[in-house]
């Protein structure tokens, strides 16, 4: 094996299987990137954690699978309180129309040691032409605020 083939072999990307997550692939920064299908309707949810796969120790893995099982909800939660008081186009829309221009990016699991627990959810809005990401801040199962990348 020459010397490029043994760098390049060296700067791929690692590979777990883990029997409740699925496949996750490492990326540069040390998070571990995977996704989900969502039931019901099929919709593909990306994911990040920030430890390997499999050090998560169980009551933190209980909780990731749950807001899988749970996402659905939750999103309609965020829809009917998120955008409460927004109004971008100046037309009367409801939060539940401003949220329905939110399209999921990556559900980012943070510091699930803590209590309570945080994470993210990361979402793009058509509605800006600039373009920003909207991370939405979780604590446990209650919305926590949100912030703007750039």
């Amino acid at each position: 094996m020459g010397l490029f083939s043994k760098l390049r072999k060296w700067f791929q990307p690692e590979e777990y299987h883990d029997p409740d997550l699925g496949r996750l692939i490492s990326v540069g920064s040390g998070d571990w990137n995977g996704s989900w299908t969502l039931e019901p309707g099929g919709n593909v949810a990306p994911f990040s954690i920030t430890v390997r796969p499999e050090s998560i120790p169980g009551e933190q893995r209980t909780f990731m699978l749950q807001v899988k099982d749970r996402f659905i909800e939750i999103e309609q939660e965020l829809a009917r309180t998120m955008f409460r008081g927004i109004d971008p186009r100046n037309d009367g829309s409801t939060p539940e129309e401003v949220f329905s221009h939110m399209q999921l990016d990556t559900i980012y699991f943070v510091h699930l040691e803590r209590s309570p627990r945080e994470w993210q959810i990361w979402y793009v809005n058509d509605l800006d032409p600039a373009g920003h990401a909207i991370g939405v801040e979780m604590k446990d199962w209650h919305y926590d605020g949100y912030s703007m990348n750039g």
